[in-house]
């Protein structure tokens, strides 16, 4: 914000000398800048927010990409994931519709719930996925 300190001091001293000399024309000029310097603060303000979102969006684009790569689709509607020694199951659900990446839970032998969509899997031998 350094920038636009310095000029809107160097506008309020152009307009107290151009009060100084009565010069209204060169008042009301200096006056006019004055509110197209705020506009564009607050436009610079939006486009920084704007750019914060867009960054965070990319952010969270890049880490899907980087756990889609990692994911093992199984029949069965589930997903495993590359080198994890605990083999745990995850929603293939889920990840579809929402990039969620939800463990499901082991429930009355072979059947498996995600606690986040409810869908219940039978998933057999997935030890020696």
């Amino acid at each position: 914000m350094g920038a636009f300190k310095d000029i809107y001091d160097i506008l309020k001293d152009l307009l107290q000398v151009a009060k100084d000399a009565g010069n209204q024309v060169l008042v009301d000029k200096a006056m006019d800048i004055q509110a197209k310097l705020f506009e564009f603060k607050e436009e610079n303000e939006g486009l920084k927010d704007e750019i914060k979102s867009l960054r965070e969006q990319i952010a969270a684009y890049d880490k899907t990409a980087e756990i889609e790569a990692a994911l093992i689709p199984h029949t069965g509607a589930f997903y495993t994931t590359k080198d994890d020694p605990q083999k745990r199951i995850f929603c293939s659900h889920c990840w579809q519709s929402g990039k969620k990446l939800i463990q499901m839970h082991s429930f009355n032998g072979p059947f498996h719930l995600c606690p986040h969509c409810k869908n219940t899997f039978e998933i057999r031998e997935w030890k020696n996925i």
